[in-house]
């Protein structure tokens, strides 16, 4: 019992909750603080903590018959500011117009324990007909 506990908290990133380094992101930030603590939150978590959210530009695309996700996975950093951002899963079309809106997305800081830490979360962008909206899974 001990033994599989020992082994889920080393796979877990050497916390319960907390994201294993698996972007070249995260690693680069290990490099430059071996302490830097990250954390999946889901992104209904995460929408309600943005404070600025900038959706891709279809103005060109407007009347187009769309009905397309598109799931952008992005690194939080303590400051709010999208660290890193990398496409998930979509239209390889709209891969673009998603990495640029998600890069100027803002939150507020995500508190653990009284301090501020990275989170990695995910922004879903609905492409339709008239227009593009944030959609969250459901609970």
């Amino acid at each position: 019992m001990i033994l599989r506990f020992m082994v889920a908290f080393v796979l877990c990133g050497g916390a319960l909750g907390q994201a294993p380094a698996s972007w070249p992101c995260q690693a680069e930030i290990h490099k430059a603080d071996p302490n830097a603590t990250f954390i999946r939150v889901s992104d209904r978590v995460m929408n309600g903590m943005a404070d600025k959210k900038v959706m891709p530009d279809i103005s060109d695309l407007k009347g187009k018959d769309l009905d397309l996700l598109v799931i952008v996975q992005v690194l939080i950093a303590p400051d709010g500011d999208v660290r890193c951002f990398q496409l998930q899963e979509g239209d390889s079309n709209l891969a673009r117009r998603s990495l640029d809106a998600a890069q100027k997305w803002h939150y507020r800081p995500y508190m653990l324990n009284g301090q501020a830490i990275n989170v990695e979360t995910w922004i879903r962008f609905s492409y339709k007909k008239d227009g593009v909206d944030v959609v969250l899974p459901d609970r």
